[in-house]
C-alpha cells in the first residue's frame, strides 16, 4: 500500500492547499492540533469506557469490548461521546482555521461529532471497513472530513486509508475492505496530525489487527450557504445537537445564523467549486438500508441531549 503524501508544507497557503486537494481528494497533515488536547480527549475516553466494563485499569480490552453490545448505543460508549473533552477539539483554532482556509470565513464544524472505538478485526466487522464515499450518507456538496487520530495509529492498527484521485472518478461500489487492494494509500498517523478529505473521496479502515482499541475521531465541515438535513443537526427536541449540553461551554460555537435546514436530503449528484463531478454521478442513487453498513443516523449518538 502506497503512502500518503504529506502536505504540511503548505500550510499558510490556502491555494496551494486547495490545489492539492483538489488534486489528490485529500491532504495529511503532520502535528497540527496540540497534542495536550488530543491526550486529554484520549485519556477520558480511556477513564469513561474503563468504568463501563469495556477495559481495565491499564487500558487493556475486557470481554465486553470485544461483544456485539459493544456498540455505538452501549451506554459507556455514548458516554464517552458525550465528553466536552472530546466535543471541542473541532473548535481548535489551528482545526477552525485549516476549515476557514480551504471552505472560506463562514465554514463551521457539524454538530454531529464521530467518535470511532474500533476494536480488534476478529471481534466483528466496523461500518468503517467498508469502501465509501461519505456523499452517500450526507449528501452535502463539498462537505470535508477532518479525520484526528487519538492515538499513535498504525497500519496494522486499523489506520484510514484513501484512494487518491478517486474524488474525480464515478461513485465506488461498497464492498468489504480487506487493505491488499491496488490503488489505495495510507501512513501511520500521530496525535496531532489530521487527514482531511472529501466527501467524494473513497476510503476505509484498515483491519485492526492490534489487541487494543483504535481511538479516533470524524469532524466534518460544510459552507454556511450550503442546505443540510435536519437529522443530521437536532435532536428530538428541534434543538441543535449538543446545544443542551455544551451551549455553557466557552469554546463551544453553534451553527451559522441562516443555514438552510431541509426537511429530506435530495436524491442529487453533488456539486463542487474544488473539481469537474465525474458524469457517473447523475444517475446516482444511495445505497440500500440492508446493504449499506452505515446508515446515517448511526452516527447521529455523538451529542444526543440528556433530558
Amino acid at each position: 500500500m502506497r503512502e500518503l503524501i504529506d502536505s504540511t508544507s503548505l500550510l499558510g497557503d490556502p491555494a496551494a492547499l486547495i490545489a492539492r486537494l483538489a488534486r489528490d481528494g485529500y491532504l495529511l497533515l503532520r502535528a497540527v492540533l496540540p497534542v495536550a488536547r488530543i491526550t486529554e480527549a484520549h485519556d477520558a475516553i480511556i477513564a469513561t469506557l474503563h468504568e463501563g466494563g469495556w477495559v481495565d485499569a491499564t487500558g487493556a480490552l475486557l470481554p465486553l469490548a470485544l461483544s456485539k453490545s459493544a456498540g455505538s448505543q452501549h451506554p459507556a460508549f455514548r458516554a464517552a461521546t458525550q465528553l466536552p473533552e472530546f466535543n471541542r477539539l473541532p473548535y481548535l483554532p489551528a482545526l477552525k482555521a485549516l476549515a476557514a482556509s480551504l471552505l472560506g470565513p463562514g465554514a463551521y464544524s457539524l454538530p454531529s461529532k464521530v467518535l470511532r472505538t474500533t476494536a480488534p478485526s476478529r471481534a466483528r466487522t466496523e461500518p468503517g471497513r467498508y469502501a465509501h464515499q461519505d456523499y452517500a450518507y450526507w449528501r452535502i456538496s463539498d462537505m470535508l472530513t477532518t479525520w484526528a487520530p487519538l492515538m499513535e495509529i498504525s497500519p496494522e492498527h486499523g489506520a484510514l486509508a484513501v484512494v487518491p484521485g478517486s474524488h474525480l472518478g464515478p461513485p465506488v461500489a461498497l464492498l468489504p475492505f480487506a487493505g491488499t487492494e491496488p490503488g489505495w494509500a495510507t501512513t501511520t498517523y500521530r496525535p496531532g496530525d489530521v487527514i482531511v478529505f472529501h466527501c467524494l473521496t473513497a476510503h476505509a479502515a484498515l483491519p485492526n489487527r492490534r489487541e487494543a482499541l483504535r481511538i479516533c475521531g470524524d469532524f466534518r465541515w460544510q459552507r454556511p450557504e450550503e442546505p443540510v438535513c435536519a437529522e443530521l443537526v437536532r435532536g428530538s427536541t428541534g434543538a441543535e445537537l449538543g446545544a443542551q449540553l455544551f451551549h455553557r461551554e466557552s469554546w463551544w460555537h453553534p451553527m451559522p445564523a441562516g443555514v438552510p435546514i431541509v426537511k429530506e436530503s435530495p436524491v442529487a449528484a453533488p456539486r463542487s467549486r474544488f473539481f469537474a463531478v465525474h458524469p457517473g454521478w447523475l444517475d446516482w442513487q444511495p445505497p440500500r438500508d440492508d446493504y449499506a453498513p452505515p446508515p446515517r443516523r448511526a452516527e447521529l449518538h455523538t451529542t444526543t441531549e440528556v433530558h
